[in-house]
């Protein structure tokens, strides 16, 4: 049966194929403007990161006067001493740098990062190694982790690369690994460099210099409460110790993803809510149109009705025109979505975080799919309580006396009609009797007695 109602809902397409199409049209709009948001909201807010345990990792802001900053590397290395939260603490800088190689200079996205920072991410590296301790000292040698499309661009994928020295702004680093694919933490980075912090840079005195961010690790079973926590008793203590530079400074753990988005995420789910709200317009205007339909289709409810359709096959014919009509729209809405996909992201904010892992994927097409079988029941509500089905019982018989379709709207009694036969009838009795003795067999010729 339900072969045949989504056959019958293809013919009527074709039937009316106006109608059809702007049904389609306007459907498929609400459908493909939803999913180009969901895949934004998708990549920025809900995909976790690519990190192994990615729930466990933190950032970890100094605030001023509850203002959250930058984190002074004097007050990092106190922490990282003190703290029992964490299995791992790391910071890291921007240092941009441009890379001289085979004739050109490429501008490189770069990443001063301390030597612990991959291991807190943990991340294993494609080719070669992460940083070691090592790297950490002053004045030792420099290196570098390229990442996986860098490593591409500008070196063509060889495996030579590592152990060799390259020049970036004039000074020779030494590629000790290659990041696997999909690693850039922070967003867009292409490169990270050594941090290898100064003595200068870790003395007392540069206590109140706050120029790094920094990430940790928490301690399996730990809560980002806990730490917090924790993080404030060792802030009091710092603030007791250097009341000249920490007394107004405090510490503030935050989930690292959070960290990322926190300031897009108010501005996409407020977009996310208008193509929602796009979405349901689009529902209850073709609803309206499925209706007017359905009014006009009475005719052909009463022959269904009269053929021995069902209340519920009438309703289940309906739903099923309505959910066949959106998941066509479904698909349109996927290719209008890959198309106008491009032209989002070129409006988007050059600053929004994780955007480059925006793009049209199975999530996106198993969202299409769940959105227009929603819409597809919405549509068909409204219409499968019209009198389309509801009435097609009363409606099958729709020519008779002028008593009988009196009586079957409700408006004439059975009895009046029998009232109104009694006379009727004792008026013929009589005239009968009269007319068949009149026609007596003797007074008809042969040939007619014959045919009596």
């Amino acid at each position: 049966m339900l072969t045949r109602d989504v056959r019958h809902a293809f013919r009527l397409f074709y039937k009316q194929p106006f109608f059809s199409g702007a049904a389609v049209f306007v459907m498929a709009l609400g459908i493909g403007a939803s999913v180009v948001m969901f895949t934004v909201v998708d990549a920025v807010l809900l995909r976790p990161l690519p990190f192994p345990d990615a729930n466990r990792l933190v950032a970890i802001e100094e605030t001023s006067e509850g203002r959250p900053s930058s984190v002074s590397p004097v007050n990092f290395y106190d922490w990282e001493r003190q703290a029992q939260s964490f299995s791992s603490m790391a910071i890291f800088a921007e240092a941009n740098m441009t890379l001289a190689t085979g004739g050109e200079a490429i501008a490189v996205a770069g990443i001063a990062v301390s030597s612990r920072f991959f291991s807190t991410l943990g991340v294993q590296m494609a080719l070669g190694r992460h940083f070691s301790p090592e790297d950490d000292r002053a004045g030792g040698p420099l290196s570098v982790v390229l990442s996986h499309g860098l490593w591409l661009r500008a070196f063509g994928g060889r495996h030579d690369v590592v152990g060799q020295q390259v020049a970036f702004d004039g000074f020779p680093y030494t590629v000790i690994g290659i990041a696997p694919r999909g690693v850039a933490y922070p967003e867009g980075a292409e490169a990270w460099f050594s941090l290898a912090l100064s003595d200068r840079s870790l003395a007392p005195t540069a206590r109140g210099a706050h120029w790094v961010e920094a990430i940790g690790r928490l301690e399996p079973g730990t809560k980002i409460e806990a730490a917090q926590a924790e993080m404030n008793r060792i802030a009091a203590n710092l603030a007791a110790a250097y009341p000249r530079t920490n007394r107004s400074s405090g510490a503030k753990v935050v989930d690292l993803l959070e960290s990322m988005t926190g300031s897009a995420r108010p501005a996409l789910l407020l977009l996310f809510g208008s193509v929602g709200c796009l979405l349901t317009i689009a529902c209850v205007n073709v609803s309206g149109l499925l209706m007017v339909r359905a009014a006009g289709r009475r005719t052909e409810a009463a022959i269904r009705a009269a053929l021995g359709a069902g209340r519920m096959a009438l309703v289940r014919q309906v739903m099923t025109e309505s959910i066949v009509l959106a998941s066509v729209a479904g698909g349109i809405g996927i290719t209008m979505a890959s198309w106008g996909q491009n032209l989002l992201l070129a409006l988007l904010p050059s600053d929004l975080p994780r955007a480059s892992a925006i793009g049209l994927d199975l999530r996106a097409v198993l969202f299409a799919m769940a959105v227009a079988l929603l819409a597809g029941f919405a549509l068909g509500v409204l219409p499968a309580c019209t009198p389309f089905a509801s009435r097609a019982r009363a409606r099958s018989k729709p020519r008779g006396t002028t008593a009988e379709r009196l009586e079957a709207r409700g408006c004439a009694a059975p009895s009046w009609r029998r009232r109104l036969r009694l006379p009727s009838s004792c008026w013929l009795a009589p005239a009968s009797r009269r007319g068949a003795s009149c026609c007596s067999p003797r007074s008809l010729p042969g040939s007619i007695r014959a045919a009596c």
